[in-house]
C-alpha cells in the first residue's frame, strides 16, 4: 500500500479549452477498489469540531459579472456504479451543507439523481429554516413520487404543525395547509386523487374533521352524490336538468301496468293503481318521466324489495288525457275521467272540489293524447 505525505496542496495546470477540466490531485485505483477513503479518528481530541473522513471545499467565484461558476467541493462520477456513496451507522450517511447553493446535489442521465435508503429510519430528509425542505423539479416527468406497500401507512405525507391557529386571509397561497397542489396547466387539477376501479371501499380524496373540506369556488359533480347527513343550503338552489318536478317513490300494484304520464290513485290495499273513475278524490299524481320530462326531485329510497312508480305530485309533467266528450283548452282544470289512466277537463264544479289533479299547459281538441300539465292537488 502506497502512501502519502500530509499536508499536501496540489494546483491545478490550466485547462487547454473551455470544456476541459482539470484536477490538482487525482488517484486512480487499476484494480477495481476504492481509489479514496477517508476515516476520522473514533475520539477526537476536541470533541467540539466536527470529525471528518474527506472533505472537499470549492473557492471558486465568479469574475465575470451575472456568471455564476460550476463549482463543486466533492464531485462523484460513475459510469455504471455510485459517483458518491456514504455509509454510516448512526450519523449522516452524507451530509452537504451550503450558504447559497446546493448542499447536496445528484445529476444522472438514466438512473436516479440521488437515491436514499434505510431499514428503520427516512431514506432521504430535507429541512430547510427558511426556504423548501424537499423540492421536485422536472420537465418531462413526476416532480414528487412517493410509493408505499404497507396497507396501513400513506405514500405522500404532509403536516402543518406550526403553533397557533391564526393563518392569513385567504386560500389563494400555501399558507398553514399540511398538503398544496396548484397546477398552471388548463384542464388541469391542484390536487388529484385516483383508486383503482375494482376498489369498491376505497375514496380517491379523504377528508377527516369537524370540516372536512372546505371549497372556494363553483364545485362540479359528474357521478352520484351521496350524503348521510343534513344538507344547509345559504341561497338558492338551481336544478338544472331536463326534470320539473317533484316527485315520491310510491308501492304501486304490480300487477297493473303504471307507464309514465298515468293518473294514479290510492287503491283499497294502500297501493297506488290507474285511475278508472271520473272524479275520483283518491288521485295522488302522475307518473313522471313522460315525454322529455323527469322528475328534478325524487322523496324516498331508490332501491325497494317491493314494486314502485315516481308520482309527480308537484310541478311539470306529462299526463295522459282524453278529450272525447269535451274539448281541454290552456288553463282547464283537470281530473280523472273514466278512462283508466287518463284525465279530463273538470266541468262539474260540485264533483271537481277535491278531485282536481293539477291545470292544462296544453290544448287538445279531441282524443287521447299526452299534454304537459301543472300537478297542483285541489
Amino acid at each position: 500500500m502506497g502512501g502519502l505525505n500530509l499536508p499536501f496542496q496540489g494546483v491545478a495546470p490550466v485547462p487547454a479549452t473551455a470544456d476541459e477540466s482539470a484536477s490538482a490531485f487525482s488517484v486512480t485505483n487499476a484494480i477495481g477498489g476504492v481509489a479514496i477513503s477517508g476515516t476520522s479518528a473514533p475520539f477526537p481530541i476536541d470533541p467540539t469540531k466536527p470529525s471528518v473522513g474527506v472533505l472537499g471545499i470549492s473557492s471558486q467565484i465568479s469574475v465575470v459579472p451575472g456568471l455564476t461558476p460550476v463549482s463543486y467541493g466533492v464531485h462523484g462520477k460513475s459510469v455504471a456504479g455510485d459517483g458518491v456513496r456514504g455509509e454510516t451507522q448512526g450519523g449522516s450517511g452524507v451530509h452537504g451543507e451550503s450558504q447559497s447553493g446546493d448542499g447536496v446535489h445528484g445529476g444522472s442521465q438514466g438512473g436516479n439523481g440521488v437515491s436514499g435508503s434505510s431499514a428503520s429510519g427516512v431514506g432521504v430528509i430535507g429541512s430547510s429554516d427558511g426556504n423548501i425542505g424537499v423540492r421536485g423539479d422536472t420537465n418531462k416527468g413526476t416532480g414528487v413520487q412517493g410509493f408505499t406497500r404497507a396497507p396501513d401507512q400513506v405514500a405522500v405525507f404532509g403536516m402543518n404543525d406550526a403553533p397557533g391557529t391564526v393563518v392569513p386571509a385567504g386560500l389563494n397561497h400555501p399558507a398553514g395547509n399540511g398538503v398544496w397542489g396548484h397546477s398552471k396547466v388548463e384542464s388541469g387539477s391542484g390536487v388529484v386523487g385516483s383508486i383503482d376501479p375494482n376498489l369498491t371501499n376505497a375514496a380517491a380524496v379523504v377528508g377527516i374533521g369537524p370540516t372536512a373540506g372546505r371549497f372556494f369556488g363553483d364545485v362540479e359533480v359528474t357521478g352520484n352524490l351521496k350524503v348521510d347527513h343534513d344538507i344547509h343550503v345559504i341561497g338558492d338552489v338551481f336544478l338544472d336538468s331536463a326534470g320539473k318536478d317533484v316527485a315520491e317513490r310510491f308501492e304501486v300494484d304490480p300487477a297493473l301496468q303504471s307507464e309514465p304520464g298515468t293518473l294514479m290513485v290510492v287503491g283499497e290495499h294502500g297501493s297506488l293503481v290507474p285511475s278508472a273513475v271520473a272524479y275520483d278524490k283518491r288521485a295522488v299524481g302522475v307518473v313522471s318521466g313522460a315525454g322529455v320530462l323527469k322528475p328534478a326531485l325524487t322523496l324516498g329510497p331508490s332501491v325497494s324489495t317491493v314494486s314502485t312508480a315516481v308520482i309527480a305530485l308537484v310541478g311539470t309533467v306529462f299526463c295522459r288525457v282524453a278529450a272525447d266528450e269535451t274539448p281541454i283548452e290552456v288553463g282547464d282544470l283537470l281530473t280523472s275521467s273514466n278512462v283508466p289512466g287518463h284525465a279530463m277537463k273538470a266541468s262539474d264544479p260540485g264533483r271537481s272540489f277535491g278531485a282536481v289533479i293539477g291545470k292544462a299547459l296544453a290544448p287538445l281538441r279531441g282524443g287521447r293524447d299526452l299534454i304537459p300539465i301543472i300537478v297542483s292537488l285541489q
